[in-house]
Parts: structure tokens; sequence; C-alpha cells
């Protein structure tokens, strides 16, 4: 009855390498799904991220245009307010110019 005893003991170690196999393939199961959704909890954020990057650099663009704008406006204000200052002053030179020749033509009042 050896042989019995000896085939016993091949079955109960095939048996258990089985058993092992099944659960080690198991855990390697529930090891993969875990790595794919942390495969895809990393591609999800890596898309939050870019889009908040996109969303940071259209908001930086239009401050940049309201500045460039705003710098335009300001600088057209400046022309204007000069321009408007010397047209002054050159009006109220040649005012002057204006009356001392009309003042020196006149007659004298006797």
């Amino acid at each position: 009855m050896p042989s019995l005893n000896r085939i016993a003991r091949l079955v109960f170690v095939a048996f258990t390498l089985c058993l092992f196999t099944a659960c080690t393939n198991e855990e390697a199961d529930r090891e993969r799904a875990r790595a794919q959704q942390e495969q895809q909890a990393r591609q999800v954020a890596e898309k939050q991220r870019q889009a908040a990057e996109s969303q940071r650099q259209a908001a930086e663009k239009a401050r940049q245009d309201a500045e460039e704008s705003k710098s335009f406006w300001q600088t057209v204000a400046w022309v204007v307010g000069l321009a408007t200052i010397g047209l002054f002053v050159f009006g109220i030179a040649l005012g002057s110019s204006a009356r001392k020749d009309a003042k020196a033509r006149r007659p004298p009042d006797d």
C-alpha cells in the first residue's frame, strides 16, 4: 500500500498547488483591477490638470488683452489732453498777438 500513500501525497500536493495558483490568480486579478483604477484616476487627474492649465492660460490672455486695451486708451487720453492744452496755449498766444496788432493799427483816441 505504499503506492497508494504515495499517490495520495501527490494528489494532495497537486490539489494544494491548484488552490495556491487559484488564490494567486484572484489576488493578481485584484491587483490588476486596482492598478487599472489607479491608472484611470491618474488619467482623470491629468485631464483635470490640463483643463485647469488651459483655463488659467485663457484667463491670463484675457487679463493681458484688458491691460493692453487699457494702456492704449490711456495713451489716447494723454495725447488728446496734451493736444488740447497745446491748442489752448496756441489760441491764447494767437489771440494775444491779434489783440496787440489790432491795438497797434487802431488810431489813437484823442
